[in-house]
């Protein structure tokens, strides 16, 4: 993949993966309110899971983009290699 359309990949999929999640972050509150309140609401814990699962997705991503990195890294070396 030719450098340039692997960066406009790349800030595609970041600016969709932002955009969908302050889409999810402006839509809860509202769902929240509508819904009756659940034990994790009346225990005082649903932010704390908002939190974890948030981490969890952060760290996901951050995973991805870091193995895509260098896999880019490793695939320019095995073809300059070649040539």
């Amino acid at each position: 993949m030719h450098p340039l359309a692997q960066q406009n990949f790349m800030q595609t999929f970041l600016n969709r993966t932002v955009f969908f999640a302050l889409s999810l972050l402006i839509a809860l509150p509202a769902r929240a309110a509508d819904a009756p309140v659940d034990f994790f609401h009346f225990a005082g814990k649903f932010y704390g899971v908002v939190a974890v699962i948030g981490v969890i997705f952060v760290g996901l991503i951050a995973f991805l983009v870091w193995t895509d990195l260098k896999l880019g890294r490793l695939e320019k070396t095995v073809f300059s290699q070649k040539k």
